[in-house]
């Protein structure tokens, strides 16, 4: 484990190493732009818990699992990261159809192994690969509780309060968010919903009934395989497809 510092801030990283995972969370960050490349983009994040490792972050918790994000376009051109690590997950080439058309929170659950690397300054810790776990390979359930959001779905604004504050201002920016905003007009832009929203079961195969967005809400639509903790680094990827 090392302790990186920066902007007068200290973080514990895991190790450089490749460790069992599964993941844990799917977040629809909604259109954000991107000023680097000058686009407009859909923009997804993933969070895996590296299961089995610990760490004390918060001496009132005692020691918790390193936690580790990856944002991502939502496309799946031939050299878009996302299609690049969800095959590399599933252990497979996506379908045509499934390029079309593919639930990402389907994934949720999904166990996989996860190769973690430094920044040139040791101050990061990056995802530098998302690859399907050796047959019979058994990895164990997470600590963390396990959701997706996906904003203007049935219940949204319950799980929107489970977010890291990071999240949530980025959601708020995205034009669904602010469409979703419209059509409740009872929870303001500020608001922070406290219901607990709903968990989705750690079932690797498990595919959930589809919800309907409400009106003027574009959901994610992606691909998908048929078969707030003080431990959270995050990664993005900022690559123009």
């Amino acid at each position: 484990m090392k302790v990186s510092a920066a902007n007068d801030r200290t973080w514990a990283l895991p190790d450089p190493d490749t460790y069992a995972a599964v993941c844990i969370r799917q977040i629809d960050l909604g259109t954000q732009e991107n000023k680097q490349f000058g686009k407009i983009q859909r923009k997804v994040k993933f969070i895996w818990e590296l299961i089995g490792t610990q760490n004390v972050f918060d001496e009132s918790k005692g020691p918790e699992p390193f936690i580790v994000s990856k944002e991502y376009t939502v496309a799946f051109g031939d050299t878009a990261n996302l299609r690049k690590d969800v095959e590399s997950w599933i252990n497979r080439a996506l379908t045509e159809e499934e390029q079309k058309d593919f639930d990402l929170a389907i994934l949720l659950g999904t166990p996989c192994f996860i190769t973690v690397t430094h920044s040139d300054d040791n101050k990061y810790a990056n995802i530098s690969s998302v690859t399907a776990p050796m047959k019979g390979y058994v990895v164990n359930a997470p600590e963390n509780e396990v959701f997706d959001f996906n904003i203007g779905e049935i219940g949204w604004e319950d799980v929107f309060s489970k977010l890291f504050e990071g999240e949530k201002k980025k959601i708020m920016l995205s034009p669904e968010y602010k469409a979703a905003i419209a059509g409740n007009e009872s929870l303001s832009p500020a608001a922070k919903p406290v219901a607990q929203g709903r968990a989705v079961q750690q079932n690797p195969g498990q595919v959930k009934p589809v919800i309907q967005p409400k009106p003027g809400v574009k959901p994610i639509q992606a691909k998908i395989p048929t078969k707030a903790p003080a431990n959270h680094l995050e990664q993005q990827d900022d690559m123009p497809f």
